[in-house]
């Protein structure tokens, strides 16, 4: 294929913004490079939208480093202006797929890649793909706690823990030593705390009584011997400051 749409405006996309943030130019110039790699070598015979190239071959042509060049091609593919076929270990770019269409040209040979069933076949399969990929990441994801990282929660779980119980750390250090001891496997974590807590945990620990023995109150009688006995003592040392009490 010649030639193929490159938007004016595609500087201003939020995923190239994020991948110039992070590599510079260097970032966005391996980025449509490889996409005119892969652009020229596509052909009717030819409509796997792969990326023949490694990441040696790459660095040589650009005169880049090999770690930088993997670096950012892995950054493309987890910003999704790049697919990872784990069959051919190739590189893919069903972004440009998706910008083909019969008005783009008269040329027949181009026609032949719009038209073929193979190529609708990979677009259609490329959107199973990514519906499926988000109805995954919709699931949220767990984390491990504990000293022996047996517990596992989403950050919602946690959150409804410590808002229910008080103390979900505790909890957490509580249900960790337990599966650490006994090796028995709980599927619902957050559920089993939860249970846990309306068992024993439900009722708040009853305040601590003191242990001081209470004084009486003292009388004016007593104030006012304590008062004379003061006097008399200073008198009898012969002191000149006044002793207060």
């Amino acid at each position: 294929m010649k030639w193929f749409k490159h938007d004016s405006n595609a500087l201003h996309d939020a995923k190239i913004e994020k991948l110039i943030m992070k590599f510079g130019i260097e970032g966005y110039g391996l980025y449509f490079a490889c996409i005119e790699i892969i652009a020229d070598k596509l052909t009717s015979d030819n409509i796997t939208f792969e990326l023949e190239h490694d990441a040696e071959i790459l660095a040589y042509k650009f005169k880049l480093d090999t770690l930088k060049v993997e670096a950012i091609m892995k950054f493309c593919v987890n910003l999704g202006l790049f697919q990872y076929n784990v069959e051919t270990q190739r590189i893919v770019c069903f972004n440009l797929a998706k910008r083909l269409d019969t008005s783009m040209s008269q040329n027949v040979e181009f026609k032949k890649i719009v038209t073929n069933p193979n190529f609708t076949h990979l677009i259609e399969s490329n959107s199973s793909v990514k519906q499926k990929r988000r109805e995954e990441n919709t699931k949220e994801e767990k984390h491990k706690y504990g000293e022996y990282s047996h517990v596992l929660l989403t950050d919602i779980e946690y959150q409804k823990i410590q808002e229910k119980t008080g103390d979900v750390i505790g909890w957490i250090r509580k249900l960790d030593e337990y599966l650490q001891n006994t090796g028995k496997p709980y599927k619902d974590h957050h559920l089993t705390i939860m249970t846990w807590y309306r068992k024993d945990g439900k009722t708040a620990p009853a305040k601590l009584k003191s242990t001081l023995i209470p004084l009486d109150k003292v009388t004016e009688e007593e104030q006012a011997e304590t008062a004379r006995q003061a006097t008399k003592l200073k008198n009898k040392l012969g002191e000149k400051d006044e002793i207060i009490f």
